[in-house]
């Protein structure tokens, strides 16, 4: 079913365009605004990644709900319903609600970011501290191998800082692979996908 929507979606739908699904099991004056949050890392991949929908009663938000909710809600996917054309006013006052989902989606995925910190950034963390113990190991091994021979000083200080610019550069490279793609973007994305309704 997510499948199809998505499809529908690009196929048949432009920039900051969406579908509006009128149901019959969705009550009259519900309204369900089907959404997608994404936050990438540095280098543009997602780490969070969530459909959700926020609900209306009579033109009034009552808060976000996971997507298995909207499907139990909404019976999308479930049942089968007729095709429903929704009315030039009732489309009006839907539109109406988008900019308030908007901000309450960008709330919701805020707060996915919040428990993806959470549960990840403790693990960055230790995983840049190791590194930076072994990179201490390193530099110390190198030290301790150019000490034990200062008979040819000069090529020796040379051949030793060498070394250490190629541990250095070999570090560098992995310290920054590990901050652009476990470290999450502050911004969010989100997107309208759908708008369920029950009003005829």
């Amino acid at each position: 079913m997510l499948e199809w929507l998505n499809d529908r979606m690009l196929s048949a739908f432009g920039r900051h365009e969406a579908p509006v699904i009128a149901l019959g099991s969705v009550p009259e004056g519900t309204a369900v605004v089907l959404l997608s949050g994404l936050i990438p890392n540095r280098q543009g991949h997602p780490l969070v990644c969530e459909w959700f929908g926020v609900r209306f009663e009579k033109g009034t938000c009552h808060g976000s709900v996971q997507l298995e909710e909207v499907l139990s809600m909404t019976r999308f996917g479930v049942e089968q319903f007729p095709n429903r054309t929704v009315a030039g006013s009732d489309m009006s006052r839907l539109q109406a609600l988008l900019p308030v989902a908007v901000q309450e989606g960008m709330a919701y995925i805020t707060e996915c970011r919040k428990r993806f910190l959470e549960r990840h950034m403790p693990a960055v963390e230790q995983k840049l501290h190791e590194l930076e113990l072994l990179y201490a190991k390193h530099e110390q091994q190198v030290t301790i191998q150019f000490e034990e021979n200062k008979a040819v000083a000069a090529a020796q200080r040379s051949r030793k800082e060498r070394r250490l610019h190629e541990i250095e550069r070999a570090f560098n490279a992995y310290r920054e692979w590990i901050e652009n793609t476990m470290r999450i973007e502050e911004q969010a994305h989100i997107q309208v996908l759908a708008v369920f309704t029950g009003e005829q």
